[in-house]
């Protein structure tokens, strides 16, 4: 996979799409690069995928990823733009087939109580 075209850039003042209530109806959205479509993306079924992103893909295509995202590295581990940590998957547009290269951040607001940004979607070239 490469990175192509970027459809949504990170930025650490972006609106967060869930308030760390409501975990099982939560969820958010963006438009297909390819299609327009709007992709509805389920929270925990994302966050299941994207756990142990740093090992979902290969050396080359993480590098890439760090890279093209600025992901900095503190102490041992990456950080979003609003330091919470990083979510990182492929999903596919179920209209166009499109694969896109989705980025959230999750960060504690309060204690035991975290919230998600949508931070990035690119295009994941296969």
């Amino acid at each position: 996979m490469r990175i192509g075209a970027t459809y949504k850039q990170p930025n650490k003042n972006r609106e967060r799409f869930f308030d760390g209530i409501d975990y099982e109806n939560a969820g958010f959205s963006f438009f297909c690069g390819s299609c327009n479509n709007l992709v509805l993306v389920g929270l925990l079924p994302f966050l299941s995928d994207s756990d142990k992103w740093e090992s979902n893909f290969t050396e080359g295509e993480f590098s890439e990823i760090v890279e093209v995202l600025g992901l900095p590295k503190v102490l041992s581990s990456y950080r979003a733009p609003d330091n919470g940590i990083p979510y990182i998957s492929t999903i596919s547009c179920k209209k166009c087939g499109h694969n896109h290269l989705v980025y959230v951040a999750f960060h504690e607001f309060q204690p035991a109580r975290y919230v998600g940004t949508l931070h990035g979607v690119y295009e994941a070239i296969t």
